[in-house]
């Protein structure tokens, strides 16, 4: 290494820097300091996705007809028709087997978790967006 910093004048600046440049340490990659988790940070990363692991509430009784409806098909896995104004076609007739109605925790908001037929996958529905037909 000496023979290489008597021969610095005449290396180019790029080269010049690495060799001047300070090292990490090892102490420092072997024991970095351990972050502590902000609370008004996200753990997903994105808010559908924060959403979708928020926790749970199911519904076993409702005073709105809707929602009673939608109990009993989950009771008795009928398949319900519905208009749907929401999602990504507004206005659509959807056919689901009804899994849960929930609800968030602090939320007036009830949900309802079904397969869609339409989709060919489990959806959320917002049980105030649909219309049973």
């Amino acid at each position: 290494m000496i023979g290489l910093l008597a021969a610095t004048p005449l290396l180019p600046s790029s080269i010049k820097a690495l060799i001047n440049e300070p090292q990490i340490t090892d102490t420092y990659l072997s024991n970095p300091k351990p972050e502590e988790p902000d609370p008004m940070c996200s753990t997903a990363d994105d808010p559908l996705e924060e959403w979708r692991l928020r926790p749970r509430y199911p519904i076993a009784e409702s005073d709105s007809p809707v929602v009673q409806r939608l109990l009993r098909a989950t009771r008795t896995g009928e398949r319900i028709t519905f208009l749907y104004e929401g999602g990504s076609s507004p206005g659509s007739t959807r056919i689901a087997t009804v899994e849960c109605i929930f609800r968030h925790k602090n939320s007036p908001l009830l949900y309802m978790a079904a397969y869609c037929h339409l989709r060919g996958s489990h959806r959320i529905f917002r049980t105030d967006r649909l219309e049973i037909i």
